[in-house]
């Protein structure tokens, strides 16, 4: 991914849609466009990008192909002092550490899910109320976990 961080004014733009802590250790909160998943949204030119890596880029040059992490593991977080470089691997330790790794369905939580998605109970619910995301259930009831037969 390539920053074009020395054209005109990208920075100014940029930082306008920051609000920037009053504490020295404060999280900088992304004032534009989030995605789905919370992390902030800039646009310039024709390319969406990463609020955080933007943020990383104008301060400490491009990322490259590393992920940039927030010690403070807070998403729209911009606070260069905040970010740090990682690789997929420690990226992946850093979500477990924090606790926001994917829980993993076992077997016989997907017989129950597939047993009371069938008695009409919603997958949003199940999803609330087994700790995972709604997109989990449909995967187990629909089309996962292909090598399960049904409970006897």
């Amino acid at each position: 991914m390539s920053f074009d961080c020395d054209a005109p004014l990208p920075a100014d733009r940029f930082w306008g849609k920051v609000r920037r802590g009053v504490g020295a250790d404060d999280c900088w909160e992304w004032a534009g466009a989030k995605s789905g998943t919370g992390y902030g949204v800039y646009k310039q030119g024709r390319k969406n990008h990463s609020a955080h890596r933007f943020a990383y880029a104008l301060a400490f040059g491009d990322p490259g192909p590393l992920h940039v992490l927030h010690r403070c593991d807070n998403r729209p977080c911009c606070n260069p002092a905040h970010l740090f470089l990682g690789s997929n691997g420690e990226n992946q330790r850093d979500k477990q550490v924090k606790g926001r790794a994917a829980k993993k369905l076992t077997a016989e939580q997907v017989r129950r899910l597939r047993e009371r998605v069938a008695a009409g109970e919603t997958q949003k619910a199940l999803a609330a109320e087994f700790g995972v995301c709604q997109q989990a259930v449909s995967y187990a009831v629909a089309k996962g976990w292909t090598h399960l037969t049904p409970a006897p």
